[in-house]
């Protein structure tokens, strides 16, 4: 994917299609401290790295996994982590 920013920062709904999720995650990843936003766009609106949403998601499932005993890109064919 090729980022619409010049400085190769992603939008909101660049990152999830990056990630393979909804928007609302990325944005309850920013809420959740998991994502910080790596800049602004020319409306004040978080941008991304691809770095950083990929350490983002590190964090989600590792805490997911340590704390739930699943691994959240895991769920949607049912299985467990062991």
């Amino acid at each position: 994917m090729t980022p619409s920013d010049p400085s190769g920062l992603l939008t909101t709904a660049e990152a999830a299609l990056l990630m393979g999720v909804q928007p609302v995650t990325i944005r309850a990843w920013r809420r959740l401290r998991y994502l910080e936003p790596q800049g602004l766009d020319g409306r004040g609106y978080p941008m991304h790295s691809a770095t950083a949403l990929r350490e983002a998601e590190r964090k989600v499932r590792k805490n997911a996994i340590t704390k739930a005993h699943f691994d959240p890109r895991r769920t949607r064919t049912g299985a467990r982590a062991a």
